[in-house]
């Protein structure tokens, strides 16, 4: 439950204005990016994946790195309206 949860928060609090992260620095995507694979750490703590790398975690979880997720998301998010329109 605890991991539901905690995928649901992250997911949401990453993809939450990612229109607003396009152009940003470098810097600020890797600083994102750690704290991505942190708490990708955190939900695997306490499994057998606790040793994978972080890019395996957020394969198995599903989860965009934060590079993806500003070029995915907003462009989803235009198609979508439109189709919903």
């Amino acid at each position: 439950m605890a991991k539901i949860v905690a995928c649901a928060l992250v997911g949401a609090r990453l993809d939450y204005a990612n229109s607003v992260l396009v152009g940003v620095t470098t810097k600020n995507v890797v600083r994102l990016q750690r704290a991505q694979n942190a708490v990708a750490r955190v939900v695997a703590w306490g499994t057998n994946r606790q040793s994978t790398s972080s890019s395996a975690l957020l394969k198995h979880y599903h989860w965009f790195s934060i590079h993806q997720r500003i070029q995915f998301i907003p462009h989803y998010s235009a198609c979508l309206s439109e189709f919903c329109s």
